[in-house]
């Protein structure tokens, strides 16, 4: 029995958990889970019965290094139940028995595993799960994978390679939604002349089109442009001078950074399928 989960969407992940409840049935001699990322395999085998456990990885020479040795790993007893995890998340393998840790593995990579499946190279991360000898009955199956950041924070566009610059005492923001929140990947400061000589500076953003939400709003006879105060300017747009002079922005001052984050808040269901309201320690 083999089940195969091929990762969703046009963003590779390589941080991955597999968690199941595991009951061997007659015949099984053992179960296995791999998680295959970057042309490397961690493969996590549980004999049935008696025997001790393995986790071991599969890479080209030089592309993987273990830090310790792996402990073996207790056998499943067959025709009972056992919850089952193995995840690989920032450069660590951890494996859980029935939600104790019984496994942390630790390991330094070297980028890409030039020695592995194709698949592998072009960034294919998946998992398997299966077992060997007979049958395993899995229930409350989970797979999750880490979020991450595209590029540029663009969805529409997809990933764009982007390298950021943060001087000293400054911050970069990155938003609650991962995959397309506008924050310092997108941030542009735009500068206007209106007759007279007045200059406006606020934040640039246009990602609805001309909509109440873009800041300058031109949906209406007037144009409402909010400067970097806070403060609505309201002119016609006869009175607009030139263009636009736009620089982008990629960080926060930390002087501007004030107070302390007390609570989660988003996302709230019904609004959300999930439920993420805590206080943050």
């Amino acid at each position: 029995m083999q089940k195969q989960y091929a990762h969703i969407g046009n963003d590779d992940v390589t941080d991955v958990e597999f968690a199941a409840d595991v009951t061997p049935r007659a015949g099984a001699q053992a179960f296995f889970v791999e998680i295959r990322e970057a042309g490397r395999v961690h493969r996590l085998e549980l004999p049935v019965g008696t025997g001790p456990g393995s986790l071991v990885t599969q890479a080209g020479a030089g592309s993987f290094e273990p830090e310790g040795e792996a402990a073996p790993l207790p056998a499943l007893a067959a025709g009972s139940s056992t919850r089952v995890s193995l995840r690989n998340v920032d450069d660590e393998l951890v494996v859980e028995i029935d939600g104790a840790v019984a496994l942390r593995r630790p390991y330094v990579t070297r980028g890409i595993d030039p020695d592995g499946e194709p698949g592998g190279r072009d960034g294919g991360t998946r998992v398997v799960a299966g077992a060997s000898g007979g049958t395993v009955e899995l229930s409350d199956v989970g797979l999750w994978r880490d979020i991450h950041y595209l590029s540029d924070g663009n969805l529409n566009r997809s990933a764009r390679s982007a390298t950021y610059t943060v001087p000293d005492d400054e911050f970069m923001v990155l938003g609650d939604n991962t995959q397309n929140s506008w924050d310092c990947r997108q941030w542009v400061a735009a500068t206007l002349e209106l007759a007279g000589g007045r200059k406006i500076t606020g934040n640039y953003f246009s990602a609805f089109g001309n909509s109440a939400d873009s800041n300058p709003d031109h949906a209406g006879p007037d144009v409402h442009f909010r400067n970097v105060f806070g403060q609505d300017y309201v002119y016609p747009r006869s009175a607009e001078r030139g263009d636009y002079v736009t620089t982008d922005v990629h960080s926060v001052p930390e002087r501007m950074l004030l107070g302390k984050a007390l609570a989660v808040f988003w996302p709230l269901p019904p609004f959300s399928p999930t439920w993420r309201l805590k206080w943050v320690r």
